[in-house]
């Protein structure tokens, strides 16, 4: 199997978890807006409450046992069935963990109702690891199609089930309802469409712990990363201020979140089975990475150029507070793809430690660097620092793929400059069309929904632009230089094969 086409497989695959965060996000937002109407407030603070105290406790425990079965070029039977006693240990212990630390979680939020509903999440966060093991090899075969499908029924029942409970109880039950349904739907379906059957066994665990325990590491070190700052920034802002920045920050990397962050297991997938097939993965990331990059940057940029206008549709005029913040924190989706296909490059190549060393490092950084930010300076320049480190951790990891040497360091290189000139050429655009940083739209009225027309105008303007400087420049400098192999390349081939289709059905109907 050539680079390329693996290449095209994870584009592939990419797109059918691209396709599950948005019909999982257009699920989500219907339900939302039925319970509410069903429910009260305190109903979704008191689940809140409980899924981000057992949250965190199965945060602490994620072992990532199947990311090394996805590595292995065969189905061992043996370590199959370790990884899925280890998991359902696991389990078993996190949902201990979580039922016995209720009357702590309760006195905690002086809510005393938090303790049968963490009971029942316990329950549900045991029976988590006893689904099939053998699910791993649609992702290890780049068959996300079938994930999405085993995601998709019991997400529908969980919706269906939740509003039918809601409506006959009007309690906050329905939601924990909707979560059984789901859970045990998704349990029943893991054995239904794979036929391995495991056991409780334990030959092996001392190959898979190894590599697991590193992954672990790593994602005690990622948590200090995502979690550090509302610790530092609530008590020297306040609640409102902390708030603003929360928000700002998931708006701003919207792109990264429903578009890269889906694709992380497809490219893990991606890059084992290129090193089992004994190509390059190497070479595979440095397209995968640029072509991402190609497809993020313009939206990065056009949300900088108007986050005024991206929270006054978004959010409404009671948080422009946030727009500075959302324009800085945009920056981050200029880079962040890369890091996203580095980390899976590490762990599919089996360099765990490396991901721990990185991420402890750049963990470190971050406490010291926001630490004297808040410390000095206001929240503006506290958002640039924590972009400033996400390009540090970016370039960390890509240090750790890097050279690529011979004939395809030639063609990274060269893609690389293509894109960041695209980069630049598009917020050439957005400052000298007058349709960017500061500009008339900007100040569109924000109380009416006329001024909340004009913004979705200009927020598709800003797009237009940046979309069309950036792959408009890039297009050119790629056919100038001769059409060489690069994330252009892969871009159009994954193009036409979804196209082609379409195409042909046009064709049939003239």
């Amino acid at each position: 199997m050539t680079d390329t086409s693996i290449a095209r497989r994870s584009l592939i695959g990419a797109g059918w978890m691209i396709a599950w965060r948005m019909v999982t996000r257009a699920l989500g937002f219907v339900s939302t807006l039925v319970l509410a109407r069903l429910l009260v407030p305190a109903d979704f603070g008191l689940v809140a409450m409980a899924t981000a105290f057992s949250g965190a406790v199965d945060a602490l425990s994620q072992f990532g046992v199947e990311d090394m079965l996805i590595r292995r070029a065969e189905d061992d039977t043996r370590l199959h069935d370790a990884a899925f006693t280890l998991q359902a240990g696991r389990s078993v212990l996190t949902g201990g963990l979580i039922a016995l630390g209720a009357p702590v979680a309760a006195r905690w939020f002086a809510e005393p109702r938090l303790v049968p509903v963490l009971v029942v999440l316990g329950v549900l966060s045991g029976l988590a690891g006893f689904e099939n093991i053998g699910m791993v090899a649609f992702r290890r075969d780049l068959r996300f199609d079938m994930q999405f499908r085993v995601s998709l029924i019991p997400r529908l029942l969980q919706v269906v089930a939740t509003i039918a409970v809601a409506w006959l109880t009007r309690s906050y039950w329905a939601l924990l309802a909707g979560m059984a349904v789901m859970r045990l739907v998704r349990l029943a379906m893991t054995y239904a469409v794979h036929p391995y059957r495991p056991r409780f066994s334990l030959a092996g665990w001392r190959e898979l712990a190894e590599f697991s325990f590193w992954l672990w590491l790593a994602s005690l070190a990622r948590l200090v990363w995502d979690r550090f700052e509302p610790f530092v920034v609530g008590p020297k802002f306040g609640a409102a201020s902390l708030g603003a920045y929360q928000i700002a920050g998931l708006v701003a990397v919207l792109p990264i979140s429903e578009f890269v962050a889906p694709a992380a297991d497809v490219l893990l997938a991606g890059f084992s089975l290129a090193q089992r097939d004994g190509n390059r993965a190497t070479q595979d990331s440095v397209p995968l990475a640029l072509a991402l990059l190609l497809l993020l940057a313009p939206m990065g940029l056009a949300m900088s150029a108007g986050a005024g206008d991206v929270v006054r549709v978004l959010l409404g005029a009671k948080w422009a507070v946030a727009g500075p913040l959302v324009s800085v924190f945009a920056f981050y989706c200029l880079w962040a793809p890369a890091g996203y296909v580095c980390r899976a490059l590490l762990v599919a190549t089996g360099k765990v430690r490396r991901e721990f060393v990185v991420m402890a490092a750049v963990a470190a950084i971050k406490v010291v660097v926001i630490w004297e930010a808040v410390r000095t300076y206001g929240l503006v320049v506290v958002a640039g620092a924590s972009v400033a480190c996400s390009a540090i951790e970016t370039l960390l990891f890509v240090a750790q793929i890097w050279p690529v040497r011979g004939p395809a360091g030639r063609r990274a290189l060269g893609g690389l400059v293509r894109v960041a000139l695209g980069g630049l050429v598009a917020w050439g655009a957005l400052e000298q069309t007058g349709v960017g940083w500061g500009s008339p739209g900007m100040a569109a009225p924000s109380g009416n929904p006329a001024g909340i027309g004009v913004a979705v105008l200009h927020l598709i303007l800003l797009g237009v632009v940046a979309v069309g400087a950036c792959w408009g420049s890039v297009a050119a400098l790629w056919f100038m230089a001769g059409r060489p192999q690069g994330p252009e390349t892969l871009l159009t081939r994954v193009a036409g094969q979804f196209l082609r289709p379409c195409l042909a059905w046009v064709r049939g109907t003239v």
